[in-house]
C-alpha cells in the first residue's frame, strides 16, 4: 500500500522482513498493477520480484525451505 500512485513497469526497491527477529533484505520489485483503495487516498500496488540482491536470495531460499 502506498500514499501515491506508482507507474506500471517501474522498478522499486522493497525491504522485506519475514520474521520479527530476522534481518530485513532488499529485492527489486517491478510494478504490475496499481489500484486506488476505495474511500482512500492510498493505492494498492501489485508487483513481481525483478531481482534479488546479493545475499538476499540465499536467505530467502533458506526461509522458504523450512
Amino acid at each position: 500500500v502506498s500514499p501515491r500512485s506508482i507507474s506500471v513497469h517501474q522498478k522499486i526497491p522493497v525491504e522485506i522482513v519475514l520474521t520479527p527477529q530476522g534481518d530485513p533484505f532488499v529485492v527489486l520489485g517491478k510494478v504490475q498493477w496499481v489500484r486506488r483503495l476505495s474511500g482512500s487516498r492510498r493505492y494498492r500496488i501489485g508487483m513481481s520480484f525483478a531481482d534479488v540482491f546479493t545475499g538476499s536470495a540465499f536467505r530467502l531460499g533458506q526461509y522458504f525451505s523450512r
